[in-house]
């Protein structure tokens, strides 16, 4: 009985140790799994995920997440975020009705041209890899002639991923007007400093323009300052317009005319058939993303 005692308590003890190793390991995985995990980045205004759905948060190191924007919204950003080390490797997208009226079809100046290949419009080529620097100067600047008057709502400043790109940005003042001599014009959001930026600096730079500011031309010049400007991209948001009458397609009325310009997501128009004919498509047309009108439906005749 002694020797059935002593193995008994030798079994014991194993299965003891056993348990409790494999406790110990079960606790270490579980603190290796959560290394790097990220939490919930939530979802953009006006936008929502494409994938993937439903998720449990936090998710592991090197998930990515993919948005979209709603109808009638245009997505500045990038679309896709990754989780890195506890955190996300870049912000939001940002989704807006606003759209940019700065694609690189106006005329763009800066003050000085230190590299043959520097060019003000590369600003506005919508190529954040490409850019500009001016010379090292006292108040360098740069600005666009966007051709006629715009609400401008926002202006997006494009960063490279780059401290130095970083640092030719910091005290940097944004301008909307009408007068070309552009330190006259009234100021959009804050002077660009080194708060406004993440630990990402290829997150463009959203300065708000705290209501619409109508303007032609449009600077980022560092005031006072005897240093470089290097922009990789400058975006200028303001609502677009549908500026044209959709028209009244044949066989078909509408209960009120369009007030042009109508923005985009304003008044919509409503169209009926005439007595006798069948409609297709949309009874409802809209001034959309593009500042275009949305498809008119067509009428036709009973055989």
């Amino acid at each position: 009985m002694a020797i059935i005692g002593d193995v008994a308590v030798v079994n014991m003890r194993s299965f003891l140790i056993s348990v409790t190793w494999t406790y110990l390991l079960q606790l270490l995985c579980a603190i290796c799994n959560t290394t790097g995990q990220c939490t919930d980045p939530g979802i953009p205004d006006n936008g929502f995920i494409i994938s993937p759905l439903n998720s449990t948060f936090p998710v592991n190191k090197n998930t990515t997440f993919q948005y979209g924007c709603n109808i009638n919204y245009t997505m500045y950003s990038s679309d896709v975020i990754t989780c890195i080390d506890t955190t996300w490797d870049k912000q939001l997208p940002f989704c807006t009705i606003f759209q940019n009226v700065g694609t690189g079809g106006q005329t763009a100046y800066q003050s000085s041209y230190p590299k043959a290949w520097a060019k003000a419009k590369s600003a506005l080529d919508g190529d954040f890899e490409s850019f500009t620097p001016t010379s090292e100067e006292y108040s360098p600047w740069w600005y666009v002639d966007l051709g006629g008057s715009y609400d401008i709502h926002h202006v997006m400043i494009g960063c490279k991923d780059i401290s130095w790109f970083f640092n030719k940005q910091i005290g940097s003042v944004v301008r909307v007007g009408f007068d070309e001599t552009f330190t006259n014009n009234q100021q959009c959001g804050p002077t660009v400093s080194d708060s406004i930026f993440t630990a990402d600096y290829n997150n463009p730079i959203m300065l708000d323009c705290g209501g619409p500011i109508a303007g032609r031309y449009v600077s980022v010049s560092r005031e006072g300052i005897t240093d470089k400007l290097a922009l990789a991209e400058v975006m200028v948001l303001a609502i677009g317009t549908c500026d044209i009458d959709p028209g009244i397609p044949a066989n078909c009325n509408r209960t009120s005319d369009p007030v042009l310009p109508t923005y985009v997501g304003g008044p919509s128009l409503k169209y009926e058939c005439d007595d006798g004919y069948t409609m297709y498509g949309d009874s409802v047309v809209e001034c959309v993303a593009g500042s275009t009108w949305s498809s008119p439906p067509l009428c036709t005749g009973n055989c």
